[in-house]
Order: C-alpha cells, then sequence, then structure tokens
C-alpha cells in the first residue's frame, strides 16, 4: 500500500476514534444529568415541611430562629416580610435599632430592645403552642446559611401575621408570593391593615415611649 494511503488510513481511524470519545462523553453527561435529583431550591417551587421543633439558640429572635427541620436538621429561618426589633445591643447593631426605633414612632434603644424581647418570647412561645408548617425554597438570607420560611400555624395563620397584629415587628425585608397562591402585594397590603390595627390599639411597639 502507498504511504499515502497508509497515512489517509490512520487519519480516518484517529478522527473516528474522536468522535467515539466526544459520542461516550455526551452520552455520559445525559446519564448523569438524568439521574439527577430535582433540585427543591428553585425559586417558585415552594417545599412544605411539617414536624419542625423550635431549638434553643442564642442568636432567636422574632424573626430569625433554629428549627430542627425532619430530614434537615438544625437550619436557621429567617421571616419573609417582617423584621422584628433587635433584643439587645450590641458593638455593630446601633444604626439598626435606631432605624427600628424610628420606625415606631421614635422609641428610645432600651424600648426599642424590650420590644425585640418581647419579639422572641412571642415567637417561642406560638412556635410551641402549636402545630406548625414551614414553607421554604431555601432562598438563602442575602448569601448567608439562614433561609426565608413562611411560618404558617395549625389555624390558618402566618406567623408574620401573627407579630404584626401584636406589633412587634416592622413590614420591611423581603417579600415573596404565597405558597396559598396570594400575590406579594396582596400580602403586603394585608399587613399594612394588620399593622394600622395594631397602631390603633397602641400595642407593642406602637404604644409608645
Amino acid at each position: 500500500m502507498p504511504k499515502s494511503s497508509k497515512s489517509i488510513t490512520w487519519i480516518i481511524l484517529i478522527v473516528a476514534i474522536s468522535l467515539i470519545k466526544v459520542w461516550y462523553q455526551r452520552q455520559n453527561l445525559q446519564n448523569h444529568t438524568s439521574s439527577r435529583p430535582p433540585s427543591t431550591t428553585a425559586r417558585g417551587e415552594w417545599q412544605a415541611i411539617t414536624g419542625a421543633r423550635l431549638l434553643e439558640n442564642s442568636g432567636n429572635d422574632g424573626d430569625s430562629f433554629h428549627l430542627d427541620l425532619p430530614g434537615h436538621g438544625d437550619r436557621e429561618v429567617r421571616l419573609y416580610f417582617v423584621d422584628a426589633p433587635e433584643k439587645r445591643r450590641h458593638q455593630y447593631n446601633g444604626d439598626r435599632l435606631r432605624h427600628q426605633g424610628a420606625y415606631f414612632g421614635g422609641l428610645s434603644e432600651a424600648r426599642t430592645t424590650a420590644i425585640g424581647q418581647q419579639a422572641k418570647d412571642f415567637t417561642a412561645t406560638e412556635l410551641r403552642r402549636q402545630p406548625f408548617t414551614v414553607h421554604t425554597r431555601w432562598q438563602s438570607v442575602f448569601g448567608s446559611e439562614r433561609v426565608f420560611a413562611f411560618i404558617q400555624f395549625a389555624d390558618g395563620d402566618y406567623l408574620s401575621e401573627k407579630l404584626t397584629r401584636a406589633g412587634l415587628s416592622r413590614i420591611y425585608t423581603e417579600g415573596a408570593p404565597l405558597p396559598d397562591g396570594r400575590r406579594t402585594f396582596d400580602f403586603e397590603q394585608h399587613l399594612k391593615k394588620l399593622e394600622a390595627e395594631a397602631k390603633t390599639r397602641h400595642l407593642g411597639g406602637w404604644s409608645g415611649r
């Protein structure tokens, strides 16, 4: 066989082997992708978790707390829509405390942290008093390990509603469409009505300085 024919034959073999390699790589990638479990972190896909319980943790407060989630262990969750005042003063939260106090009409720092402690106690009591469901999309809270969630009780109320109704939180953080289908805007307006009622009744932070 002439040298040129041998060269062409080798080139054809090399190309064929390369094509077979590419085909196998694509097949492996497809098989790996198809066998991967569906993601539960996609926005819009709510996961409802029952049987959770509150865990004791010094970082717990009115709107953020540690829960033992069945199948997920200790996770710190943060409520959508509402922000409870800080429960104590530390080196880095002075501005936040002032902002929170101003929201409630100009509360002193001492009064603001007192409301924050009330909010923490209120949330702990509610979480221990009746069963609740954690609705989450595993959305990270500003890149931290905390995740946003709705807490819905057996009576149908969300914890964000209860805190607002008691005057123990401000409507001030990220919102989301509700697991029951309500729009973000509609639920925020609903919370504002509850807040107006708490103001009228001088509850919680709306009771004055």
